[in-house]
């Protein structure tokens, strides 16, 4: 297996980056406004900031001790596009951005960390996209949404008496960053158009060590299914303005989640591999658009 450090698998997944998931699929309708090669994209678009705050717990299949629950913050610095799509009340939302969390068990308002535990406290950085379509209520809009990022974590743990084996799985994460990725299903009430208000859930995956071609081999069938499942999912968007936005909204969080749920024993499923630490966490947030 060819392993490959932190460096060069930031060059790749820039470079994977810059190609969006419906590139992979593009009907008559994306061709006429490719942005892969088309950067109009960004003329709609407004710079936002969003920050949010959540809980939740590290969780590794075949660990035999517990992880503590965490407290997490966040910050995303990004662009946003929410325009409308074939109706004047269905709206599309497009947004890429960089981010940085934080967390820890002193920031969990809702347990105590148990003797026995083993306390995780992790920062985190990587980037990322949201899409999804909803509705346009007068001055509101509702719009449920996908999001995807790759992203590097670091974890610290701390633990008392646990088994050999445990620590052992511990020690491969090591004092360093470690590359995952994540996806998040949510919703956000955009207020006025300047403001707005999040609640969401997010599945992380951490891999202990970068296997490249089974990474990239999983990778690409993620993109390409979420490719898929977009241009099919966009089609009934524009077919069924009403129930549309909803149905896109199922389809592309089935396709993440299945995913995440074979990831959580083998990291770069479908292929055999190690089985990674992964985090889920609930978020409230808030988004201010300029």
């Amino acid at each position: 297996m060819i392993k490959c450090s932190n460096f060069t698998v930031l060059v790749f997944v820039v470079m994977a980056a810059a190609i969006p998931v419906t590139v992979f699929a593009q009907s008559e309708r994306d061709l006429e406004d490719d942005r892969f090669f088309d950067y109009s994209w960004k003329k709609n678009a407004q710079p936002y900031l969003e920050g949010s705050f959540g809980y939740g717990t590290p969780q590794r299949e075949d660990f035999s001790s517990d992880f503590s629950t965490y407290g997490a913050v966040e910050l995303k610095i990004g662009y946003s596009e929410i325009v409308d799509f074939n109706r004047k009340w269905v709206r599309s939302l497009d947004e890429r951005y960089v981010f940085g969390a934080y967390a820890a068990p002193d920031l969990d308002p809702f347990g105590e960390i148990q003797q026995e535990d083993v306390a995780t406290t992790f920062t985190r950085f990587g980037f990322g996209n949201r899409l999804g379509y909803g509705y346009q209520l007068g001055p509101i809009s509702l719009l449920p949404y996908n999001q995807n990022a790759l992203l590097w974590n670091k974890f610290e743990f701390e633990y008392g008496a646990i088994p050999q084996s445990d620590q052992d799985m511990l020690n491969r994460y090591g004092d360093t960053y470690r590359f995952g990725s994540l996806a998040e299903a949510g919703a956000k009430l955009e207020l006025f158009g300047a403001f707005s208000a999040i609640v969401s859930a997010e599945a992380a995956v951490i891999f202990p060590r970068t296997v490249f071609w089974e990474w990239f081999g999983s990778m690409m069938l993620q993109y390409g299914a979420q490719g898929l499942i977009t241009n099919y999912a966009t089609d009934i968007v524009d077919a069924s303005p009403l129930l549309g936005p909803i149905i896109y909204f199922f389809l592309k969080n089935g396709v993440s989640y299945l995913f995440y749920v074979g990831m959580k024993s083998d990291m770069n499923w479908p292929f055999t591999s190690e089985t990674p630490i992964t985090t889920e966490t609930l978020k409230l947030g808030v988004s201010l658009h300029f």
